[in-house]
């Protein structure tokens, strides 16, 4: 897990990233349509060529007490392009990790950064110039790596970038629905519940993610009434889980990650690529191996 949201590429990163930081606008996951809705700014704003100009609310403070304002916008972007070295500024050794991994989401293929510059107009009102028309931008403010940061904790280019072994309560400030405890390093991270919350506060006063391995333990856990919600149970579990009444098992429907296997174009050939691809089992991998929890897509 890693404690920058401008650093995470994973998962389980974002699980913890979503507990404690917000960004200008999210998904709305309660919603079967998941429509996109504002969160740190008021409305999605009005465009002017390549620009953006948004209101942000005036009623929330980060973890730490700062207020959150247009400095506050100005801060994450600029610092969001200095990691990604779309400014060229940063140093060999000015980072832990170097040029993040999420600038390939921010920039064109040919390189060119997808944010020109932000520009404050008033405490809350800011303008983000882009260098191209970019057809994703709204979606892409709802990415971890816009997620708001805390200006008056961290400095432009030193911030938590080693994992979680820098995160304490005093170093890890947002305005999310959580305020980050403790972390012990593959066991446990643990968040209270933010009392001062803009929205109303959680009915849940604290939340720990766990770390559990072996997928049998996860499974037997969650039956034996040892964790409270258990994500993408193994399918071997679900009779027994149905039957359990203390268990209630949720079935999302279809979901949108596609599993596949690549193969490199200069090294095999048309005719070699289809031989493979004819012989690999599918009928295989979907009952024994995704256990009947998948469909093929089209494919020889």
């Amino acid at each position: 897990v890693d404690a920058d949201p401008q650093y995470m590429w994973d998962s389980a990163s974002f699980d913890y990233a979503y507990q404690i930081w917000e960004g200008l606008f999210a998904y709305n996951l309660s919603d079967p349509d998941v429509p996109m809705i504002t969160k740190l700014a008021t409305d999605f704003g009005t465009w002017d060529g390549f620009e953006h100009t948004i209101t942000l609310r005036q009623d929330v403070d980060f973890h730490s007490g700062t207020h959150f304002n247009a400095s506050s916008v100005k801060f994450t972007m600029d610092r969001l392009n200095f990691l990604c070295n779309f400014t060229g500024d940063q140093g060999e050794d000015d980072t832990a990790y170097g040029e993040s991994i999420i600038a390939v989401l921010y920039s064109w293929p040919d390189g060119m950064p997808v944010l020109n510059e932000t520009i404050i107009n008033s405490e809350y009102n800011v303008t983000f110039v882009l260098n191209r028309q970019y057809g994703v931008w709204l979606p892409l403010l709802t990415f971890t790596a816009s997620m708001m940061l805390d200006y008056e904790v961290w400095e432009d280019d030193d911030y938590i970038t080693e994992g979680m072994s820098g995160a304490t309560s005093e170093t890890i400030s947002g305005t999310g629905p959580f305020t980050f405890d403790y972390n012990i390093a593959g066991v446990e991270t643990q968040f209270s519940r933010n009392e001062d919350y803009w929205q109303t506060p959680s009915q849940i006063e604290k939340v720990v993610i766990a770390v559990i391995q072996d997928s049998d333990a996860r499974n037997t856990a969650m039956l034996n009434g040892d964790v409270h919600i258990l994500d993408a149970p193994n399918p071997s579990y679900y009779d027994e889980m149905r039957s359990n009444s203390d268990v209630i098992l949720y079935e999302a429907g279809p979901g949108t990650i596609t599993q596949y296997m690549g193969m490199n174009n200069n090294l095999y050939n048309f005719t070699w690529r289809s031989a493979i691809s004819f012989a690999v089992d599918y009928e295989y991998l979907l009952d024994n191996i995704m256990e009947g929890e998948a469909v093929r897509l089209k494919s020889p």
